[in-house]
């Protein structure tokens, strides 16, 4: 694990040497758990917060302030970090997909704008409930997705970033 020392609580008060990857994990993990849309876009707010730190803990590590260091076995570094910090990207970019559908109207148009669209084959087109079905599915897709690149970034991020003690060996 590495730390992150400008991580913050809830009420916004710095939180010395907090894991990261725990954070991370934790996150992903509530974003996983969320059963409404409230809890999901504050969870996705979160991951994606968290992501983007790790991000800048990888491609600005001296401006930071901390010594993220990978681990021996890693035979290119700095290209790994490039790598986890693509990955991280990755997480805010899923982060920001499912939040913009979370925000979504439920039903985007009217059944008659529907119907209309073109490339809807036989004349027929969706029913609202059919619209807002779609739209859920979309929301629990980009969920997944959200979730799963934010537990590859933290398993990731376990197996290449030392540990404090190792760091020093």
């Amino acid at each position: 694990m590495f730390y992150h020392g400008d991580m913050r609580d809830m009420d916004g008060n710095r939180l010395a040497d907090e894991p990261v990857t725990l954070e991370l994990g934790d996150q992903a993990e509530q974003l996983l758990t969320a059963s409404g849309t409230p809890e999901m876009m504050e969870a996705a707010r979160s991951l994606r917060l968290t992501a983007l730190s790790i991000r800048r803990l990888l491609t600005h590590p001296p401006v930071t302030g901390t010594s993220l260091q990978m681990g021996p076995s890693i035979p290119d570094p700095e290209l790994r970090r490039a790598q986890l910090a693509d990955l991280a990207v990755d997480v805010v970019t899923a982060a920001d997909y499912l939040m913009r559908l979370l925000s979504s109207p439920s039903v985007t148009a009217s059944r008659l704008a529907l119907a209309g669209r073109a490339g809807l084959g036989g004349g027929e087109g969706y029913s609202d409930e059919e619209t807002f079905d779609l739209l859920t599915r979309r929301q629990l897709d980009a969920r997944g997705a959200a979730v799963r690149l934010g537990m590859r970034l933290l398993s990731q991020l376990r197996s290449d970033v030392a540990q404090a003690g190792e760091a020093r060996a």
